[in-house]
């Protein structure tokens, strides 16, 4: 509510103290997904930006990332891989960014799998595989390739009636 973020080690000591100008939602860390820095802590502020924060020392500054307008609000988005962020949007786009902050963070890369919209997204480490819901179904996206190579699998597509459900988690 005060649009403060804080960062505490386990015994309750602040490591660090950021204020952000919306309010903040999806509040993850990074864990094993990204060995760099297992401590990152990412969240989405005012549903269309994304911070990334190191959260380790009060001398490391978080990356705040905007994205392209036409992507609209971030509906869900998934650690994956080795330091990779997977975002969701409302209009169907999902972008994969890397959180390595040696580099110019930009998109990596970008897809549209769900044309009317996205609803929600999951990610399956072990196996590699993404779950899309959107346009009345669910797609199953292989994730063992390079990016640019990700493909639905369309034998697994699930239709599901918009009158009967719509997939929120």
């Amino acid at each position: 509510e005060d649009k403060l973020v804080s960062i505490s080690s386990a015994e309750g000591d602040m490591i660090d103290q950021t204020m952000i100008k919306s309010d903040p939602t999806m509040l993850k860390f990074a864990n094993e997904h990204n060995p760099k820095n297992p401590n990152m802590v990412s969240l989405v502020v005012g549903g269309v930006k994304l911070l990334l924060h190191s959260g380790q020392t009060q001398s490391s500054m978080p990356v705040e990332l905007a994205f392209q307008q036409k992507y609209g609000v971030i509906r869900e988005y998934a650690w994956f891989g080795q330091g990779y962020l997977f975002v969701g949007f409302e209009t169907g786009y999902m972008v994969i960014i890397s959180s390595d902050t040696g580099d110019v963070i930009d998109e990596l890369f970008s897809f549209r799998f769900h044309h009317n919209g996205l609803d929600m997204f999951c990610v399956h480490h072990d196996l590699q595989r993404c779950a899309t819901a959107g346009d009345g179904m669910v797609k199953l996206i292989n994730m063992k390739d390079k990016f640019r190579e990700w493909k639905e699998s369309k034998s697994d597509r699930t239709y599901i009636s918009s009158e009967v459900a719509k997939v929120c988690q």
